[in-house]
């Protein structure tokens, strides 16, 4: 196993944006994968968030675009990670390491060069999305003895029932506005196709976003064009924007199933869900919520929100990540 931390890369490059100047910016190379990672925020907090983004594919670093995240750095450090094969991840990683025990052994190997860094830290890991599936599997698998907490954000651990409700949750959208061509169409397409799969999983998300299933507001919308307009200006996360789907699609998320690792869960957990998510309803999050071994749990519901509350309601979205990580 061969593992290289580079020196740290600078960003002071010419007529680029100052949005991810400063902080601790190395790579991380691991079995073919050349993994960046950004530790910023506030250095001498007590606590830190490790990023665990969405995806398959995306990218960490878009979250620290949204605003409420950059709050959360004034008092917290944060860690943001690409995986492997992922947001501006470089390398040249096989097809057969792109599975969950490796990227399990990627979030090790990143933290351990994290606190070679920066000292012994106490982590609170916040899975988002498919973050959420990789999160369980680490610390339902292989935690690192210094995650002591845990934060899922409509995270994914079951693949094959979420997205059974969620085909659910469009057909239900399309027959209430069904005297709209499009949804006429949507209908057409859920007739012809009674199980997701890796085929039409991409068809089926256009229609979840059409149905604002992934972010419900205008406002949560326009945070979201905001961001993804000041990526391209970034020299990390433009790689993102054009990251190619082939290795994320080695994991076969369409067929995730975590479920038998929420119960070895033993760290204090809190699970915000969106009450208007169209990827992920609201009953999977519930479900989750339900195996999760630790007796030290709670779920946040936001009513306000789809699959991303940062971005729907991004206050009650920082009122309620300081709260539990202030009651820890």
């Amino acid at each position: 196993m061969r593992t290289i931390v580079s020196i740290g890369f600078t960003l002071a490059l010419v007529g680029c944006q100052s949005e991810f100047v400063g902080g601790d910016h190395f790579f991380v190379q691991h079995e073919g994968a050349d993994m960046p990672v950004w530790v910023t925020g506030n250095d001498d907090a007590d606590q830190t968030l490790f990023i665990v983004h969405g995806g398959p594919g995306d990218t960490a670093f878009f979250y620290h675009l949204v605003p409420v995240v950059q709050n959360l750095e004034a008092d917290y450090r944060i860690v943001y990670w690409d995986q492997r094969g992922a947001g501006s991840s470089q390398g040249n990683p096989k097809a057969e390491t792109m599975t969950m025990d490796q990227m399990v052994e990627d979030a090790n190997v990143v933290l351990d060069a994290v606190e070679r860094r920066h000292g012994s830290l106490d982590v609170t890991v916040l899975g988002h999305s498919w973050g959420g599936g990789l999160g369980t599997a680490w610390l339902g698998g292989d935690p690192h003895p210094s995650v002591s907490s845990y934060i899922v954000l409509d995270g994914v651990v079951d693949g094959p029932g979420a997205l059974a409700a969620s085909r659910e949750w469009v057909i239900a959208h399309a027959e209430d506005h069904k005297k709209q061509e499009s949804w006429k169409d949507a209908l057409a397409f859920y007739d012809d196709n009674p199980t997701i799969t890796m085929d039409n999983v991409r068809e089926h998300a256009g229609y979840v976003g059409d149905a604002d299933g992934y972010v419900y507001t205008e406002a949560g919308q326009a945070l979201m064009d905001s961001a993804l307009g000041e990526a391209f200006a970034s020299p990390i996360t433009i790689g993102a924007m054009f990251v190619p789907s082939g290795l994320s699609n080695e994991l076969d998320f369409v067929n995730l199933d975590m479920r038998d690792h929420l119960p070895l869960i033993d760290v204090p957990t809190v699970v915000f869900w969106g009450a208007h998510d169209g990827i992920l309803p609201e009953q999977t999050g519930r479900d989750l919520f339900d195996e999760i071994g630790t007796a030290e749990k709670e779920f946040v519901l936001f009513e306000g929100s789809a699959h991303s509350p940062f971005l729907d309601e991004p206050k009650r979205f920082e009122r309620e990540t300081r709260r539990f990580l202030e009651g820890l």
